[in-house]
């Protein structure tokens, strides 16, 4: 490996441990917060929340753009490349679209459409991860709706079953 491919590789890796290692700091801490308060219910089902929305909209995402990105190369193959326009030899100065067609056809274009694909379907899929609480309070709505009207017919019946209680035991006093 060139030195410079393997400064490149030290450099991002270092770069994804450092956000790992962040994102585990804040996972540990709300781990025993929520843990010492005696709510680990709410923990997992926060964390669970999290993980599976990040998953169902990465994939989305990256299928989208790389498809998009396959549908871009296969047309960029039907149209005609550019065309090198030589100069005498005694120039030797590289042009661009030298330079272009020297490169266009060793580049792994397949390969950095995916890898793209990928970053950009990162982004995406962690802006709407961080707004689990916005879809569980869309899924799980008919649940607490039914849960809450039930918790106030309850609520009602204590209260009336009390307030009568309170007026028998004003009457035997």
């Amino acid at each position: 490996m060139r030195p410079r491919n393997l400064l490149i590789a030290i450099a991002a890796s270092a770069i994804v441990a450092l956000l790992v290692l962040s994102f585990l700091d804040q996972l540990l801490v709300d781990y025993l917060w929520y843990g010492r308060l005696g709510f680990g219910g709410v923990f997992n089902t926060t964390v669970g929340a999290e993980i599976a929305i990040f998953l169902v909209v990465w994939l989305v995402a990256f299928s989208a753009i790389f498809v998009s990105g396959l549908i871009a190369i296969g047309s960029s193959r039907n149209h005609e490349r550019l065309r090198v326009v030589r100069r005498p030899d005694e120039m030797v100065e590289v042009t661009l679209p030298e330079l272009i067609r020297a490169l266009g056809e060793r580049v792994p274009w397949r390969v950095i459409v995916a890898g793209g694909a990928a970053v950009l379907a990162l982004f995406a899929a962690q802006g709407e991860a961080a707004s689990w609480d916005t879809y569980l309070k869309g899924l799980l709505r008919r649940a607490i709706w039914e849960s809450s009207s039930r918790r106030s017919a309850t609520t009602s019946a204590f209260t009336s079953s009390r307030s009568r209680c309170s007026r028998r035991c004003a009457i035997f006093s």
